[in-house]
């Protein structure tokens, strides 16, 4: 007669309660008695310490107990309760459906069993179903802690700083390492503090993510988790971080669990997604880079993942820089069968991502056109060749670039905070008299201070702006149409060899155009480049060229840009 046997199985959620061990060993002593209770030997204990119940491919333990009962080892799964076996109605009752189908038997070390009846499967449901509300209740009502100290000031999320910053936490306060009220507040740490802002500000002057991450590596810094090299991932993090900018933000994501994706191949089970704007706290802390220069990272980064991203074996030519004529967005490189009476063949071409009604879920169709590709990669190369050739087109672009950028920086903007200058100042006068009267008449003097600090801060941004406006004027008088233009014609001509060597693959032609064209715009009979030559005026790069090739004929006309790359 065959022994049966069983196998014991505990969980708890918490890292804290992983490496106190305190409940994972209350749950096997509970099992083990609950084995020597039925007369069962136990051939062995398998735990998830610190892993929630919400998971189910994700949790190695609960794996490892059920396919001993399916390989035979055991017939006999021990919990101590319902609620260690998941915290997920699903996830339980597929628990169970695994050790039914493996001939087992599913036992609780705390008394509540079931039967297969009818009865017993809607009670099992019914209790998982508690189980369920309770972590949701608990989420929820941490979740409203956390929110509540963020809009008190304080940064909730403590578990891992920003690099270049340290948020202060309750040990720290203990120890006397800082009093109660910085509790959650951002410390910078000045030896990362030095590398964050290496990183923007060779990041928004044009160098890639891989060349940073190589100046990095080979100066010897260690990574935010001090590791010993960088990857791209980790400066993305850093870089899409407002908290550099002074304005971390509570609530910026949500994480999704999504068990598939370790089916796929990733390590993690779940993702992290953007949060809705009005569901965020934004906090304050001391900046280690200016506004303008973290925006011109972001729009770098999105421009990026636009042209850039995707799997490089299947990247087209002009993949994310062709852009659709109606909304602007980079339009994707595919193949189509196309059948005639003579036969079948397919052809390359180019479409909006929003071509179809499938792609949005709102069902709304942007434009449906194809683009052929080869004609549109046939006009950008000779597009590329004029650039490279003719630079008398270059220099007759800058120049009308320069004089109509110099005539538009920016007299109404420059005319308007000369207004608003003015007017603080008589609202100053004001504010001098009214004090000296309140004085007199025995206020407070302090009373005042909160508006003159205000007044202050408001003239010193215009004074600003206006010395960003005078720096602008001299950068663009300072260009020299001929230099640039020559500079361009030398970028184009390596391009134009890059395009025609057969050595590269459609992926690195791709990249390596990326890095001079801002976008690619689809006209009849040809295409419209702008390129984005150095230099870079106020966060913008001059497009010095406008290139036209219908019918293989070239034009060329000046305009700017934003900075896309």
């Amino acid at each position: 007669m065959k022994t049966s046997k069983a196998v014991l199985y505990t969980r708890v959620s918490t890292g804290e309660q992983a490496e106190s061990g305190t409940s994972l060993e209350a749950q096997e002593l509970a099992c083990l008695r609950k084995a020597a209770e039925l007369g069962l030997p136990v051939v062995g204990t398998f735990s998830d310490p610190g892993v929630s119940g919400a998971l189910y491919l994700g949790r190695p333990g609960i794996q490892a107990a059920l396919s001993a009962l399916e390989s035979r080892q055991a017939d006999t799964l021990i919990i101590y309760k319902l609620d260690r076996s998941g915290r997920d109605v699903d996830v339980i009752r597929a628990i169970r459906k695994r050790v039914e189908v493996a001939g087992g038997r599913l036992v609780f070390a705390d008394g509540m069993n079931f039967d297969s009846s009818a009865t017993g499967k809607l009670m099992f449901t019914q209790l998982a179903g508690f189980a369920e509300f309770e972590r949701e209740l608990i989420r929820e009502r941490t979740m409203l802690g956390m929110r509540r100290r963020a809009e008190q000031g304080q940064q909730p999320s403590r578990a891992r700083s920003p690099y270049g910053y340290h948020v202060v936490i309750r040990a720290d306060v203990l120890k006397g390492d800082y009093p109660a009220d910085q509790l959650g507040s951002y410390q910078i740490v000045e030896a990362e503090a030095h590398w964050v802002k290496e990183i923007f500000r060779r990041y928004a002057d044009g160098e890639s993510l891989e060349a940073v991450c190589r100046w990095l590596n080979a100066q010897g810094v260690r990574t935010p988790r001090n590791g010993d090299y960088w990857r791209r991932s980790s400066l993305r993090t850093i870089l899409s971080n407002p908290a550099y900018k002074g304005e971390p933000a509570f609530g910026r994501t949500v994480r999704h669990s999504d068990e598939s994706r370790l089916e796929q191949g990733f390590r993690r089970p779940f993702v992290q997604r953007a949060a809705p704007v009005e569901n965020c706290v934004t906090l304050t802390a001391p900046a280690l880079v200016s506004a303008d220069l973290w925006d011109a990272c972001q729009q770098k980064l999105v421009s990026n993942k636009g042209t850039l991203s995707g799997n490089p074996k299947r990247r087209f030519l002009l993949g994310g820089l062709l852009r659709c004529p109606l909304c602007g967005r980079g339009m994707h490189g595919s193949r189509r069968e196309r059948r005639a009476k003579w036969g079948r063949w397919q052809e390359f071409i180019y479409q909006c991502p929003d071509s179809r009604p499938s792609c949005n879920p709102g069902g709304h169709v942007c434009n449906n056109r194809a683009y052929d590709a080869a004609e549109k990669e046939k006009y950008t190369r000779l597009a590329v060749s004029v650039a490279a050739h003719q630079k008398e087109k270059a220099q007759k672009a800058l120049r009308a670039w320069q004089e109509e950028r110099g005539q538009s920086v920016d007299t109404a903007e420059r005319e308007r905070l000369s207004r608003e200058l003015a007017a603080l100042e008589a609202r100053e006068r004001a504010a001098v008299e009214a004090q000296i009267q309140g004085i007199a008449a025995g206020a407070n003097p302090a009373v005042y201070a909160g508006v003159f600090a205000e007044m202050k801060a408001r003239r010193e941004a215009i004074a600003a702006r206006l010395e960003a406006l005078e720096a602008e004027e001299r950068q663009i008088g300072a260009i020299e149409p001929e230099t640039e233009a020559q500079k361009l014609a030398e970028v184009m001509a390596a391009v134009e060899e890059v395009l025609n060597d057969p050595i590269y693959t459609e992926a690195e032609k791709h990249d390596f155009l990326a890095q001079v064209v801002a976008a690619i715009d689809p006209v009849e009979g040809g295409v419209r480049v702008r390129f984005r030559p150095r230099p870079s005026i106020n966060g913008e790069t001059v497009h010095s060229i406008t290139v036209i090739c219908p019918s293989g004929r070239g034009s060329a006309s000046g305009g700017a840009g934003r900075l896309l790359s």
